[in-house]
This record gives structure tokens, sequence and C-alpha cells, in this order.
């Protein structure tokens, strides 16, 4: 790809606020995602909506399964509605799907999300539509609604081509383009990865075969980065496969796009990008795209660099920085938050992208395993008079070691309580002790095994 990705830097979604400690973990809120996609429908007044999800399964509470007979010793149950209204707020077509999941475990690991993703396909009129999505959890009854989304089916009497739909996707199998998935994080791409783009492109009597198509990625809306271009490429050449109309499909793995004949279907393109490497920025998508017989096109807009289990201590430039207290001197760490919000921004991402072992993306395994253990210890090594578990000694041992390999714990009723953490792969064990019985443990010696 050509001049793609100029920018190989990282970055982090942070507040400006300044902080003299890592923020104490916030409460998880529950991320819902719903974006739609517009294509040509099969005669000159309709077109194809399709509404796509993606919600954390964690808004469905486990519940214990009374039905010994059935799969998993839990259930999360509950529905999602799907609604397009028009302009007037009159309910065009809705759909309602049914959860029902079952689990050996009411519990998901640590740092792991897992989602219920769905999809509604409606036949409209051009005009206006307002999305209505809403998720209930049949036992807790709570529900989450998202009525900011607006539908826009152009009008076909304007313009030769129009350019209709554009969604991150991923071929299942390299080189295929028949089966593909949807990204489907409501119109943002996931942080790290490349992605193609799936376009619906409306051809008005032009029966071009291919396509030229130059794309780039700005970044918006960082008053130092404003208008800079992170990826972009001039000389595309895309097969514009007609006579198919997209299938969108919720699967276990996600919404599958399928294409499957059909002669009456507009046209689409798949246009590979370059965005492994791209920094957590807000983006402008702007795509120019020009038919073999000259009529062209031209599309924009926004787009996020998502990253939904993203360490909540890396979350805040000035925490992230602070946690590096561990493994930089104190002349370092002085050096590194020093200056301006964006100069101590990239400085936390010089510091970690000399530590990259990452070939390839922008997502660095090293800096993510580091600040989940930051994460782990200020849930769980903090007291009453410390919150903040990731300044304890347990928490230091574990953000620089990681998980013991295993344990032991005496509850001394007349004597200090005391933990010992095991390293095998470090032949190596720590011993704190509690003497004021408080769940302040303090590291007393580190022998080897």
């Amino acid at each position: 790809m050509r001049n793609a990705c100029k920018v190989l830097s990282l970055a982090f979604l942070v507040v400006t606020r300044s902080m003299a400690q890592p923020p104490p973990v916030p409460e998880m809120q529950i991320p819902m995602f719903l974006d739609h996609l517009v294509f040509a429908g099969a005669d000159s007044t309709s077109w194809v909506v399709t509404l796509n999800y993606r919600i954390d399964r964690e808004f469905f509470v486990p519940v214990r399964n009374a039905d010994s007979s059935a799969a998993g010793a839990y259930r999360r149950i509950g529905e999602v509605l799907v609604e397009l209204a028009d302009s007037t707020g009159s309910s065009v077509e809705r759909k309602i799907d049914r959860i029902d999941i079952p689990e050996d475990s009411p519990l998901q690991p640590a740092g792991e999300r897992h989602w219920v993703q769905g999809s509604a396909t409606f036949r409209v009129a051009s005009g206006t539509y307002r999305i209505f999505l809403e998720a209930t959890d049949r036992d807790s009854q709570r529900r989450q609604v998202n009525r900011e989304t607006v539908a826009r089916t152009p009008d076909k009497r304007k313009g030769a081509v129009d350019v209709t739909a554009a969604a991150f996707v991923e071929p299942l199998t390299p080189g295929a383009t028949d089966t593909l998935l949807l990204e489907n994080f409501g119109g943002d791409l996931f942080f790290g990865k490349n992605r193609s783009l799936l376009v619906g492109v409306a051809t008005r009597g032009d029966t071009s075969e291919t396509a030229s198509c130059r794309w780039s990625l700005t970044v918006i809306e960082r008053k130092d980065e404003t208008g800079k271009v992170l990826a972009q490429d001039s000389l595309v050449q895309v097969h514009l496969i007609r006579h198919r109309q997209i299938v969108f499909q919720a699967t276990t793995e996600g919404v599958r796009c399928l294409l499957v004949p059909d002669s009456s279907a507009g046209a689409i393109a798949i246009i590979p990008l370059s965005t492994a490497l791209l920094p957590l920025r807000n983006y402008s998508l702007h795509l120019d795209l020009t038919t073999a017989k000259g009529t062209s096109a031209v599309y924009t807009r926004p787009f996020r660099n998502v990253w939904p289990e993203m360490p909540f201590s890396l979350k805040n430039v000035d925490g992230a920085l602070e946690a590096l207290r561990f493994i930089t001197t104190e002349r370092q760490l002085d050096s590194l938050r020093s200056g301006t919000f964006e100069q101590r921004r990239d400085a936390l991402e010089a510091f970690w992208s000399a530590r990259n072992r990452s070939q390839g993306t922008a997502r660095n395994d090293v800096m993510t395993e580091y600040y989940r253990r930051v994460d782990h210890a200020i849930r769980d090594y903090g007291t009453l008079r410390i919150p903040d578990g990731s300044r304890s000694d347990r928490g230091k041992i574990f953000i620089l070691y990681g998980a013991p390999t295993r344990t032991e714990r005496s509850l001394n009723p007349s004597g200090a309580h005391s933990e010992t953490w095991y390293y095998d792969r470090l032949k190596k064990k720590f011993v704190f002790v509690d003497e004021a019985k408080t769940g302040a443990y303090t590291l007393v010696a580190t022998a080897p095994l």
C-alpha cells in the first residue's frame, strides 16, 4: 500500500486533568454499539437499510439455570429491539431478537469481553429515518437505549454514482470476497488491526466493471494534529462486484456479510486499507471513487479507533506515566512528566514504542500486560487507608512479575498475618506481613526457592 501509515506511533484515549497518582479504576460501563448501512434496492425508489448492533454480554445478568436438562449451569436471558421510525416518528419496521445464552460459569475471565451481536434488514423508500435500539435484561429489568442514530437514504434521481455505505470488514478467508466479517463497532475501527472497506455503490446506468479510488485517513479533534494525514493511497484499482446482494447473518463469531446472487442489486467494492499501525485517534475517512466510464462520487465520514479492552490505568496520560515509577528512575520519570499535555503524551508513546515487540501493529503487548497488572493491583491490593493498591508492596511485586505460581497465607490469631508468593520461573519467593491485620501487607523478605 503506497504512502500508507506515515505515523507509526502509539497513542491513548486520555483526559487532560493532571493527577499525582494513577486514578482509581472506575466502574465499568456497558458498551453498546449501533451502526447502519444503506444499499441500493431492487428498483429506483427503494433502499435496503441494515442495522447492526454489538452489546457487551455482561449487560445480560447470569442467573442459575432451573432446567437441569438444558445446557449450561447459568443463562443470560433478555431481548434486543431494533426499530426504524420515519420523520414523523411513526414506526416503519421493527425486529426483536430473543437472547438466551447458556454458560457454565457466571464470571468472565478478567480482561476479556464477550459480545451479543445481531442484525436487522429493512426495505424503505428515500427519506430520513431514526433508529431505535433497546436492550432489556429479563431478570434485572434494566434497559439500555440508543436513540441517537439517524439513517438517510439518498434520492435516486440525483447523481450518476453514489457511495451509499462504507463499513470496515475482515475477509474470513485470505483473498476471498464472498464471506466477510463485519467490524461492527458502531462504524468505528478496532485498534491495531488491518481491515478492508466494504463500499456500497449506486450506479445509475453506469455499467463499469472497475473503478479507481483514492482514500485518506485524517486526524480530527486533536489540536496538535488536526488535518494530519496518517494513512492514504491514491492508486487503488477495485473490481465493482455486481449482481450480488449482501446478506447479514449474526453468528457466534460476529455478523457475517454473505454476498449472494441477486440480479437487481447495486454494485459493491472491497478496498483494502492499512490500519493496523494507526494510533488511537479520531479520524475522518475521505474516499474518491471514479468508475471506468469516468463518473465519480465522493464519500466522507468520521470514525474512531476503539479499544474496548483497554486497561483503565492507561486511559489517563498522567496516571499512566506515574505507573512507570517501578521501571524507570526518578530522573527519567521527572523528564517524562514534564512539558505540555501533548509533550507528555508523546513521551509516553515514545517510551512504550521503544519497547514494542509486536510487529505490524500499534498494539503493544508488553505495554498492555503492564497496565493490566496495574489495574489488577489497584483493584485487589488497596486498603481503606491506601485505596490505590498499586502503591502497596504486593501491588508492586504483582506489577513487576505478574501473578505468582502459588500463594500461601497464614492468619495468626495471636500474631501478624503473613502471605508468601512463590514464583517457580524466577526461583524466588516473596514474604509479606500484615502486622496490624488491616490488609496492608508489607514485604519483609525475598528469598530463593
